[in-house]
């Protein structure tokens, strides 16, 4: 397995050697998770309701959404 890490200490890459598959994830400014991109390249993008559950975000949302945490640079890269 290779893992890695944002500044928050959040796995954001884990990469499965014997395998080849990746996953990625990404996460908001409170550390909770709004990205997953599996192995076969499937995106899920989340969003957090006032009582911070986590919920799904309407396909119309999601290009939006996207841009804008693509733009806000989380995803800095520390190996562990």
């Amino acid at each position: 397995m290779n893992n890695k890490y944002d500044k928050g200490g959040n796995l954001i890459y884990c990469r499965d050697a014997a395998h080849g598959e990746e996953n990625w994830w990404g996460y908001d400014e409170n550390n909770r998770i709004i990205y997953y991109k599996n192995y076969i390249g499937e995106e899920s993008w989340y969003k957090y309701d006032r009582y911070g559950n986590k919920t799904g975000i309407p396909k119309e949302e999601f290009e939006e959404i996207k841009e804008k945490n693509q733009k806000y640079n989380r995803f800095e890269v520390m190996e562990i």
